[in-house]
C-alpha cells in the first residue's frame, strides 16, 4: 500500500490541534474572577491581554469550538480515507472502533484533566497560540455570533447570568438558620456580604465634616496632638483647603520625632501619596482597588472633584465582615481569638503595632515591642496571673504565665470604647 505522508502529517497535526483546543477551553474558562482581576493589574502584558480577551468570554468560546470542530472534521475525513484504502470493505467500522476512542482519550479527556490541574500556568503559556487562532478565525467567529444573536432575538431568550437569585440565596440562608444547618453568626455574615455588594463608598466613608485632616506644614507636635486626640493611625494632609489633599502621614513614622529621639521641622517629609476614588464607587470594586494597590487609606471625591470624605481599609473590612465579626481580627497563627462578649484572648508576644491595628488602640512606647513586655513595663515588675493595666480603650489582664513569660492576655473592651477615626 502506498504511504500517504502528507495526509499522515495533516492527521497528526489535526490530533494535536484538537487536543490543544480542548485543553484551551478548560484552561481559560477555569480562570476565576479573582484571577482575571489580578491579571488586569499585572505588570505582565500577556496577563493583561488574557484579561482583555476574557472580558468577552463568548468570543473565545466560539474560537475554541470552531477550531476544535475543524480539527475533528479533518481527523474523521483523513482517517476514514486512509483506512478505506487499506480495508475497502471495513474502513468505516475500523475508523469508528479505533479513531473515536483515541480522540476521546487523547483529544478530550487528557487535555482537560491536565488543564484543570494547572490552568493559570497554562493560560500564560498557550495564550500566544490561542490569540493567533482568535485573530485568524475572526471572520468565521463574527458570522457565528451574528447567527447566535439572531436566534436569541427570534426566540426572545435572555442570557442567564446567575443560577441563583439574591432572594433565593437569602431564603436559603433563612431556612438554614431555622433548621440549625447554618449558625446565627454565619447567617448574619452571609447577609452582610450580600448587602455589602449593593453599597457605595459614600455609605461608609468618614464625611469631610467628621474626618480628621492635618494642614500642610504642621509641626510634628501639632500632628501628634491631632492623632492622639482622635485615636487615628493615618491622617490625610491638605494644603490651603480640604479640597486640596496632598497625601497622608502615618503616626508610626512620627512617633520617634514626637518623643524627642529624632528631630524634624514639620511633617512635610513624612507625607506619602494618597489615592482618590469617586464617592459613588461600589464597595466591592473599592475593596479590590485597595487590595490590588495595597492601600490603607484613600480620599473620596464628589462629582465636582471636591473632597467628599475619607475611607480606610479597616472601615471597608468592618463593613464587609460586620461589627460582630471584626470586633477582634484573627490571624492565621491564632494571635487573637474572641472568647466571649467583649473579651478577646491574645498571645503575650503579640507585637504592639499588630495590637494597635487589630484593636484600633493607640499604645505608644519605645521600651517594649510586645504586649507582654508593655504590661511588665507599665507595672514595673513581672506580673502574676490576674494583674492588669488599662489602655485608652481596653483592660489588659494577664491570663497565663509560665517561667517569667506572659503566655496569654485577656483584652477586655471598655464600655466607652469608641471606633478609631482613621484605622
Amino acid at each position: 500500500m502506498e504511504i500517504h505522508y502528507l495526509e499522515l502529517f495533516v492527521l497528526i497535526a489535526a490530533f494535536i490541534l484538537s487536543a490543544f483546543f480542548s485543553g484551551a477551553e478548560t484552561t481559560f474558562f477555569s480562570l476565576r474572577k479573582a484571577d482575571l482581576h489580578r491579571f488586569s493589574h499585572s505588570e505582565s502584558a500577556r496577563e493583561r491581554s488574557i484579561h482583555r480577551v476574557m472580558t468577552e468570554p463568548e468570543k473565545i468560546l466560539v474560537t475554541v469550538l470552531v477550531g476544535n470542530l475543524f480539527a475533528n472534521i479533518i481527523i474523521a475525513s483523513i482517517s476514514t480515507r486512509l483506512l478505506l484504502l487499506r480495508w475497502p470493505a471495513y474502513g468505516h467500522l475500523v475508523s469508528t472502533a479505533i479513531v473515536t476512542p483515541v480522540m476521546i482519550l487523547f483529544c478530550e479527556i487528557s487535555p482537560k484533566v491536565i488543564a484543570m490541574s494547572a490552568y493559570e500556568y497554562l493560560s500564560r503559556k498557550i495564550f500566544p497560540v490561542m490569540n493567533f487562532f482568535h485573530v485568524v478565525l475572526y471572520p468565521i467567529r463574527r458570522i457565528m455570533l451574528l447567527v447566535t444573536d439572531l436566534i436569541i432575538r427570534i426566540f426572545n431568550l435572555k442570557m442567564a447570568h446567575s443560577s441563583i437569585t439574591e432572594d433565593e440565596l437569602d431564603h436559603a440562608v433563612h431556612r438554614g438558620a431555622e433548621e440549625g444547618i447554618i449558625g446565627r453568626e454565619e447567617g448574619a455574615f452571609i447577609r452582610n456580604i450580600m448587602l455589602f455588594a449593593r453599597k457605595e463608598a459614600s455609605n461608609i466613608m468618614f464625611p469631610r465634616n467628621r474626618a480628621v485632616f492635618i494642614p500642610f506644614g504642621a509641626s510634628v507636635k501639632e500632628a501628634m496632638e491631632i492623632i492622639i486626640k482622635y485615636n487615628a493611625i493615618r491622617v490625610p494632609v491638605y494644603k490651603d483647603d480640604l479640597d486640596h489633599v496632598v497625601g497622608f502621614v502615618n503616626s508610626k513614622e512620627l512617633l520617634p520625632y514626637h518623643l524627642g529621639y529624632k528631630k524634624a521641622k514639620n511633617i512635610n517629609k513624612f507625607i506619602q501619596d494618597i489615592d482618590f476614588f469617586p464617592s459613588t464607587r461600589e464597595l466591592m470594586d473599592l475593596l479590590n482597588d485597595f487590595i490590588a494597590k495595597r492601600l490603607q487609606i484613600a480620599v473620596l471625591v464628589d462629582e465636582y472633584g471636591g473632597t467628599a470624605g475619607v475611607v480606610t481599609l479597616n472601615r471597608i473590612l468592618s463593613e464587609l465582615m460586620g461589627k460582630e465579626f471584626t470586633k477582634w481580627e484573627i490571624d492565621g497563627k491564632g494571635t487573637a481569638r474572641k472568647s466571649s462578649g467583649n473579651v478577646a484572648i491574645i498571645n503575650g508576644n503579640m507585637q504592639i503595632a499588630d495590637f494597635n491595628y487589630t484593636f484600633n488602640d493607640s499604645i505608644m512606647t519605645t521600651e517594649s515591642d510586645t504586649v507582654g513586655g508593655y504590661i511588665t513595663e507599665r507595672l514595673a515588675h513581672f506580673p502574676g496571673r490576674g494583674e492588669e493595666i488599662r489602655t485608652d480603650s481596653y483592660v489588659l489582664r494577664v491570663k497565663k504565665v509560665r517561667k517569667n513569660i506572659i503566655e496569654s492576655v485577656e483584652v477586655i473592651g471598655l464600655h466607652d470604647n469608641k471606633e478609631s477615626v482613621h484605622g
